[in-house]
């Protein structure tokens, strides 16, 4: 109970979000369930035509809504039916990683356990995902929610890192693929990768960081490629969505272009323009009963904005029953040439429009109306207006009509004409957080606004990340206001998707600045009180010891920093500076010397830990202080480190933290094995397993000489042999600093060499522990051998209960022996 206890309070930050995230799976359960299987061609089925998702092969036949929406939220439907699990659980799926993946890329920026809290909190719990609006419509809006995150996640990974990973690099592009295959108009994409690239190119001044934009680039063209290649197979026609590059666009194009003095609207296109151009074109195919009755159904006589392209194709469809892309372009490049003829001929007058096929011109009136109602926006998404749930009651009371098939009610909205799905499945939970977020939001965006001010100077990482998540707000609702107010209602629940997850994010953001804001001032206390430290330590007599190999560059600032901390106010006198030159074959010995260190030279690269014990062994003082020379320790810190020992610690350690020192997940992820060993094999709590800035004394690490590592791992080693003998060991933390240079660390073998040397040291320090472990291991595989061959009745289990038996017996003795052996050699 204890061991579990233990393992709790080491792992509770953990668990805690396992938990959370599960609860918020749960709240999937409450989203209607679509199951693709389920679904059968109905064309009066709203997610059917909307999505025209057939049970056969790819996207079904060809129709008037193939090959006109982007093709990745068939491709997760079709996941999902894979998967044999419902959208709504598959969502949230994504939802749940790509949070967790974006909180955890802003650890490298803010290294804060609270903070990466709160911020997953924020987006995992926001009632936009699980709301009833979000699930109206099967629409491609949903899945651009986890595509935004993953994308700035790569983003922050990219810009918070010093050197820029491909694998960060290949991320991103993969990211803007899937994001403009899912909407065509996310524009704002390369406007961020452009930034970010410009950002690292003006910080790191290499141009080698080019594979910002390249790999993004590559992976767009290769997953277009892919995605024609797919539609040219089935549909005939080689093209990823019909509304670029293709005859459709032109000939839709044209039409917009044809002069009606009818026209009532900026865009639009009356009754008469149709009828015009069937009477001049056969190519047009449709005749004058057709448009009237065509119209008569629309109930108009003048078809405005965004609903002209899908009028447009549902008529041409409609007469001319296309079998495939190729028979429709093959049309649409006949209809194009013939109006381009009546252009030329006069006989159709020409206008011009915009060039996109996803914006509408603006008149005067609309143009003046755009920033009230892009202040209407802003007060829509801040308040959370249409992102509520509803019980079965209201809906019956708003006459709503419930479709069984897919489990939700239809009912018309004030100011629309077409009914959307409303979800049934609701508790009072998620209304009570809709009004959280409602007031979260309204009350902190005016708090984030005013840190934001504060703080806009400051083009550090955090700053640079919440410019571009404003940026790409601003953006995301300035072109839904400009549709809205041209086009149609679009200032609606699901073109608005990103803008609440980009507004969560900015005020969290900001509210993070607080936090390194103060950190930074403790920083500056911290030095400050080292600084007056320095008074108290006059009569210190220190040795700095600093192991370097090839270190031309920074061993010049590192030796001046040192002095800086040891002569300031002629305090310190005595002390030195001993540079072990560690078969440097630059400038570093040279340099060092120039600069007033003591210079030990080895004739070829003996290893970090060899470096260090004859640095010691030179030493004239009884108090040694060892640092890195690449410029990743402050040694301001060494004032406070030597007052600590003063107080009896026989071991003072700068434990490591800040963003430089979290680096690679790999990284990571290696340190908290290898200080997890450590741990195991001391039986002690060790923050910094080898960190290279450390306070000791001469006379009580020499005693260990033999046991240390020559390599990396001297400090590990130290800091076993300290943890086994019963000295005291203390932590200072240290805030870890960029680099300078190249790291000489051979990663992957130099853990190895440390994991050899954590084996050795306990199999010497404490054998027992060790052989313990390895004969619980054989007991566990007895015991899981007997099961297997009583209940399984497998008779090889029986044959590895007996020998797990035989071989626990014959570790554990060993053990014995070992332990045995070790108080001879004591002795």
């Amino acid at each position: 109970m204890k061991k579990v206890v233990e393992l709790f309070k080491k792992y509770n930050f953990v668990i805690l979000i396992v938990v959370i995230s599960i609860l918020r799976f749960l709240l999937s359960y409450k989203l209607p369930s679509f199951y693709l299987s389920n679904l059968k061609y109905d064309d009066k089925l709203m997610v059917n035509q909307l999505l025209t998702l057939m049970k056969d092969r790819y996207f079904g036949i060809y129709s008037q809504y193939t090959l006109i929406k982007g093709p990745i939220f068939p491709y997760v439907m079709y996941a999902a039916k894979d998967l044999n699990i419902s959208f709504s659980s598959l969502f949230t799926l994504l939802y749940i990683f790509s949070s967790l993946f974006f909180a955890t890329s802003m650890r490298k920026i803010i290294n804060n356990k609270k903070f990466f809290l709160i911020l997953y909190l924020i987006l995992i719990l926001n009632p936009l995902t699980y709301s009833a609006e979000v699930f109206q419509r099967l629409y491609a809006n949903t899945i651009s929610i986890p595509e935004l995150l993953f994308f700035f996640g790569f983003v922050v990974n990219i810009i918070a890192l010093k050197d820029v990973r491909i694998r960060d690099c290949i991320g991103l592009g993969l990211m803007t693929a899937l994001m403009l295959l899912t909407r065509n108009d996310n524009i704002w994409i390369i406007i961020v990768i452009a930034l970010v690239f410009i950002y690292k190119l003006l910080k790191a001044k290499q141009l080698e960081n080019f594979y910002i934009v390249l790999f993004p680039i590559l992976i767009v063209i290769f997953a277009f490629q892919i995605v024609s290649s797919n539609n040219s197979t089935y549909y005939k026609i080689y093209t990823y969505n019909e509304l670029e590059n293709t005859h459709f666009k032109d000939a839709y194009s044209k039409i917009l272009q044809i002069k009606d003095d009818n026209k009532r609207n900026r865009v639009s296109i009356p009754k008469t323009t149709f009828l015009k151009l069937s009477e001049k074109s056969k190519v047009f195919g449709l005749t004058k009963e057709e448009i009237e009755e065509q119209y008569r159904l629309t109930q108009k006589d003048e078809i405005e904005n965004g609903d002209i392209i899908w009028f447009f194709r549902f008529i041409t469809y409609g007469k001319h029953k296309f079998k495939n892309g190729k028979a429709a372009d093959k049309y649409y490049k006949k209809l194009s040439k013939v109006i381009d003829e009546l252009f030329a001929s006069k006989e159709l007058k020409k206008e011009g429009v915009l060039p996109s096929v996803y914006l509408n011109s603006a008149n005067r009136k609309e143009l003046l109306a755009l920033p009230k109602r892009f202040f209407e926006a802003i007060g829509y998404t801040s308040s959370y207006q249409n992102v509520r749930t509803y019980s079965k009651e209201e809906l019956h009371k708003k006459k709503a009509m419930y479709n069984a098939k897919i489990d939700t009610y239809s009912m018309t909205y004030k100011n629309y004409r077409y009914a959307e799905n409303i979800i049934t499945k609701n508790t009072f939970l998620a209304e009570l957080m809709r009004v959280i977020y409602q007031l979260f939001t309204i009350i902190f965006s005016i708090i984030a606004l005013i840190i934001y001010f504060k703080n806009i100077k400051k083009f550090d990482e955090l700053g640079f990340i919440i410019h571009l998540i404003l940026l790409v707000y601003l953006i995301i609702l300035a072109g839904v206001v400009y549709t809205d107010v041209t086009g149609f209602h679009a200032i609606r629940y699901r073109y608005l998707c990103n803008v609440y997850i980009l507004q969560s994010l900015f005020i969290i953001l900001n509210l993070g600045r607080l936090y390194l804001n103060r950190v930074e001032e403790d920083e500056i206390k911290f030095a400050n009180m080292s600084d007056k430290l320095l008074k108290k330590l006059t009569g210190v007599k220190l040795s700095v010891v600093i192991p370097a190999y090839n270190e031309e560059k920074v061993i010049s600032s590192t030796i001046k920093e040192v002095n800086s901390v040891l002569k300031k106010n002629d305090i310190l006198k005595g002390s030195e500076i001993i540079v072990v030159n560690d078969g440097s074959v630059d400038k570093t010995g040279d340099i060092a010397k120039k600069n007033g260190a003591i210079v030990i030279d080895n004739p070829e690269n003996m290893g970090y830990g060899y470096s260090l014990k004859r640095g010691i062994e030179t030493a004239k003082n009884e108090l040694i202080a060892i640092t890195d020379a690449d410029g990743t320790y402050p040694f301001n810190y060494i004032p406070k480190m030597i007052e600590v020992k003063n107080q009896g610690f026989d071991l003072v350690v700068g434990a490591r933290c800040g963003k430089y020192y979290r680096q690679s997940l790999f990284k990571s992820m290696l340190r908290k094995v290898l200080k997890g060993l450590v741990e195991f094999v001391s039986d002690r709590e060790i923050e910094d397993v080898n960190s290279g800035l450390r306070v000791f004394d001469k006379s009580t690490v020499i005693e260990y000489f033999p046991r240390l590592c020559n390599t990396f791992s001297f400090s590990t080693s130290e800091t076993l042999a300290y943890a086994m003998n019963c000295h005291t060991i203390t932590y200072v933390n240290v805030p870890y600093q960029k680099r300078v240079g190249k790291s000489k660390i051979k990663l992957f073998k130099d853990s190895m060499k440390s994991l050899r040397y954590i084996l050795e040291s306990c199999i010497y320090y404490n054998p027992l522990r060790i052989f313990s472990f390895l004969t619980s291991c054989c007991i566990l595989l007895s015991i899981i051998g007997f099961i297997c061959s009583h209940f399984l009745r497998i008779k090889a289990g029986y044959i590895l209960g007996i020998g797990g038996l035989l071989v626990s017996v014959v570790v554990f003795s060993i053990g014995l022996l070992a332990v045995l052996l070790k108080q001879i050699m004591d002795k």
